[in-house]
């Protein structure tokens, strides 16, 4: 039977280093852009290959979108940071280094809360650096250790798109843990528009830095020196990876010591299928990589560069996740799984927003009935039809849906209505066709029957309708619960022939008229 994490006399140590491609239009020192669906080696230019002759030109957007993350992350900003080489030799790095900070960073000492604020990981560092190029085999999976006489394709468009390194100590103290950190940290720099946090993309990727101790669940974590040898595992791309692979790694680790043995210090990556670790080699040290100071760019300098504001870039730091899910539950009243939903996408949140304020006629506390209609139209119908495009942004403005719930809270129309004028309109605007919902609504005949005298006599159609004669003989000569249950059945035959078209409050009051009518006949 396996065993759980509590039941051993040890206690892991997991490290998280992860890597967010920033949500920029060019690459980190060239002015080539960078995007995951273009065709392979095609956003090149002469500094992404390491063309002899090309120099760096540093990308001002890339500093900006890291000085937001620092700050969002409570980070120090460092006013002078420096680029340094780091040396090795792979087919995806035509240059043979990586330019990164690892000695002087651009932030560091910060903090990411998670778990609903309840436990913290402390941050090291926050350093800018340029990814690698893709390698890929005949499977057409990235592959994290090439292998000897395999195939290997190699795409060089991700070669030289902006990182930030988001190193932080080793403090998390369960696998479990590690994931609900990387998916706040997600969420967090998607909401600050720093990096889309796509993993499936290669946008997110993390890193684990796994060590044991002997201990029990109330022990604290020891200074470095005396954890065990830490084992690296390369490239997680996913929170579900993430989490196996520290759950897997840290019973590796229980076992070689139980039997006697010593963790080797190595790095290391995951089978994602066989949801174990395998070798890929030992742990390379600083010396290894020769970090050199890269004499083509020169010092960064935040107060003493031009064009770069770093005050109103902090001004200008957009609320944080918490709280904007705070102030959705605040002035919204709505259920924090709703939030939840809302803040994963700025896009759609500013949608919500504008259009509950353009469909109401006050101030917060909004009507109910209108923050509930935009919620279900948005969350649910929006939604679906996104996901069925595969996530490709949508084209409805806040004009579009305020005036559907407007319409929908006046009783005009009714939710299916609202929910079919959604979905006519999504596709419209789709097509780049300019389209208006009142015109929607005209052209669908989509219009409630709220008129007395109209559902009187719709209803007297039904119930005089001889197909009937048996069940309203029924109804006069019934018990009240015989009659409640023949009601529910005209009604729902009423509003088959309205074609689902009649308000369903005034049809019922107009259909008692009606049955009240007979049984005085009778």
């Amino acid at each position: 039977m396996r065993r759980t994490l509590a039941a051993f006399k040890f206690k892991p140590v997991i490290g998280l280093e992860v890597h967010a491609q920033l949500s920029t239009a060019q690459k980190l020192f060239s002015p080539s852009p960078h995007r995951a669906s273009a065709p392979e080696n095609t956003l090149l230019s002469p500094y992404d290959t390491s063309i002899p002759g090309s120099l760096p030109i540093l990308n001002l957007e890339c500093v900006e979108k890291a000085v937001v993350a620092a700050s969002a992350l409570n980070c120090v900003l460092n006013d002078e940071s420096r680029f340094e080489r780091k040396h090795y030799i792979y087919p995806d790095l035509p240059s043979g280094y990586q330019v990164t900070q690892n000695r002087w960073p651009i932030a560091g000492r910060g903090a990411l809360p998670f778990g609903n604020n309840n436990k913290s990981s402390e941050i090291n560092r926050i350093q800018l650096e340029t990814d690698t190029g893709k390698s890929t085999t005949r499977e057409n999976d990235e592959s994290d250790d090439i292998q000897v006489g395999s195939a290997v394709n190699i795409d060089y468009n991700r070669a030289g798109a902006p990182l930030i390194e988001i190193v932080f100590e080793p403090d998390i103290e369960s696998p479990e843990d590690a994931g609900e950190a990387v998916s706040t940290l997600q969420r967090l720099l998607k909401h600050i528009d720093v990096c889309d946090g796509k993993f499936e993309l290669g946008s997110l990727r993390c890193d684990l830095n796994v060590s044991i101790f002997e201990g029990d669940d109330d022990s604290p974590i020891p200074p470095l020196n005396e954890l065990g040898n830490r084992v690296e595992v390369k490239n997680l791309n996913s929170i579900r990876a993430i989490v196996a692979a520290a759950k897997f790694e840290f019973d590796r680790q229980v076992k070689v010591v139980e039997s006697g043995g010593v963790v080797s210090q190595e790095t290391r990556t995951f089978d994602k299928k066989k949801l174990v670790s395998i070798p890929m080699r030992k742990k390379e040290t600083s010396t290894d990589y020769r970090f050199l100071i890269d004499p083509d760019i020169p010092p960064l300098v935040l107060s003493q560069t031009k064009d770069l504001d770093v005050e109103a870039l902090l001004a200008g730091v957009p609320e944080l996740p918490e709280q904007a899910k705070q102030r959705l539950a605040d002035e919204y009243g709505l259920k924090p799984s709703i939030c939840e939903i809302l803040i994963s996408d700025q896009i759609e949140m500013r949608l919500f927003e504008d259009t509950v304020k353009a469909a109401s006629s006050s101030t917060p506390p909004y009507p109910k009935h209108v923050v509930e209609f935009t919620t279900k139209l948005l969350c649910n119908d929006i939604f679906a039809l996104k996901n069925e495009k595969a996530g490709e942004p949508h084209k409805i403005n806040s004009r579009q849906l305020a005036d559907t719930v407007i319409t929908l809270a006046a009783g005009d129309i009714n939710m299916k209505m609202a929910k079919d004028i959604i979905k006519i309109v999504f596709d419209r605007c789709q097509r780049g066709e300019d389209t208006d919902v009142k015109r929607v609504i005209e052209e669908k005949g989509f219009k409630i029957m709220k008129n007395p005298d109209e559902l009187q006599e719709l209803c007297q159609s039904v119930v005089n309708d001889g197909a009937f004669e048996s069940d309203l003989q029924v109804w006069i000569d019934g018990d009240k619960k015989l009659r409640k249950k023949l009601e529910k059945f005209f009604f729902g035959k009423v509003m088959a022939k309205s074609r689902g078209l009649a308000d369903a409050g005034r049809l019922r009051e107009a259909l008692l008229v009606v049955l009240g009518q007979q049984s005085a006949k009778k």
